[in-house]
């Protein structure tokens, strides 16, 4: 059994190590692994670490793999207070800080309150995003802004934990095949 490789339900996480690190207000922020598709890394697949969410991987060689990470332009999808669900995003500014919208504005939400990944995306659910730290309230789409603290200091990254969601090659395949189905379907009816 491979030591760098550890299982846990559905999912098996690869542990490798972070070789370069891009923590300035571009767009988009990468960080280079040493491990590749000669350990089964593939596009897409979640990267966390100890304390959250790190990313997603975006490119991948024999023996590396660069991971765009959360200190991008891509949204994630979110949640907190009992369910309440939001996408979270960087706003090029701080690498500390990310904001969650479109949270319910009946959310009953605190300083302090962790935000976690939600299970639709390619993260398992309940991985920490980050905490509280600031909350406005938009009364004309009853939604309310959250500011986070993210649970992953960037500028420190030495180790992250590459997630492969074994059924989640499956699921991605029947959610694709379906949404090809429903077009051509759709596209037929209006044909008639």
């Amino acid at each position: 059994r491979n030591p760098r490789i550890v299982g846990y339900g559905a999912y098996t996480y690869v542990a490798p190590r972070v070789i370069n690190n891009s923590v300035v207000n571009d767009r988009n922020n990468y960080i280079t692994i040493n491990r590749g598709t000669a350990d089964g890394i593939r596009k897409d697949m979640a990267v966390v670490s100890s304390e959250g969410i790190v990313g997603r991987v975006a490119y991948v060689s024999k023996h590396y793999a660069t991971i765009i990470s959360v200190l991008s332009s891509r949204n994630i999808s979110t949640q907190i207070a009992g369910g309440n669900t939001g996408i979270t995003s960087w706003s090029n500014s701080s690498p500390d800080f990310v904001m969650m919208s479109q949270v319910d504005i009946r959310a009953k939400v605190r300083k302090g309150d962790t935000a976690y990944t939600t299970s639709y995306s390619v993260y398992p659910e309940n991985i920490p995003v980050g905490t509280v730290v600031a909350i406005d309230t938009y009364k004309v789409n009853n939604s309310l802004n959250l500011k986070l603290r993210l649970s992953n200091n960037f500028r420190k990254l030495k180790y992250v934990y590459i997630v492969k969601d074994e059924m989640g090659t499956e699921k991605k395949d029947l959610e694709q095949s379906t949404a090809a189905k429903e077009k051509a379907a759709m596209e037929a009816a209006r044909k008639n």
